[in-house]
């Protein structure tokens, strides 16, 4: 059938190929730019995700050190825009959430012994929410993180 077409077209053989191909790429132009149009639209609107954040204690006594500082991470529960969350996600390396030692209200041994220290995190609820403004924090996990400090050597 399709060569009756060609027999019956006024068009020179070939022709009729580049205009199929001109119209496919012009309707695969408008659905790119439709999907475009469609994802803007929908990165406005306000979400609700998790995001995992690491943390970093500051003022750490000079003769201490945290053993694993990569391990300390807590998950939050955030609200916002579209766009502020995926700026969120895409940066790398993800600054972490700040902690003072002093804030922490450890009791430093008077030894150099290593000691693990329970530390509430609700307490550093408005800290984290004035870190990232952008965005509303509404819950972390998890509720108590376990921060173990070593003597350095």
């Amino acid at each position: 059938m399709e060569e009756e077409v060609n027999k019956n077209s006024p068009l020179p053989t070939g022709t009729l190929d580049k205009i199929r191909s001109r119209k496919f790429l012009i309707m695969s132009l408008c659905i790119l730019a439709a999907l475009f149009l469609w994802f803007l639209r929908a990165i406005e609107n306000n979400y609700t995700t998790s995001i995992e954040r690491p943390i970093q204690i500051n003022g750490v006594p000079q003769s201490f050190e945290v053993d694993d500082p990569k391990s300390l991470t807590v998950r939050l529960q955030i609200e916002g825009p579209g766009y502020v969350i995926l700026r969120h996600n895409l940066r790398i390396p993800r600054p972490p959430l700040q902690i003072e030692f002093v804030e922490i209200n450890p009791i430093t041994p008077r030894d150099s012994n290593e000691w693990i220290e329970s530390v509430s995190m609700e307490r550093f609820l408005n800290s984290f929410r004035t870190q990232i403004a952008d965005l509303s924090l509404q819950s972390l996990s998890p509720d108590t993180l376990q921060i173990k400090f070593i003597p350095k050597q």
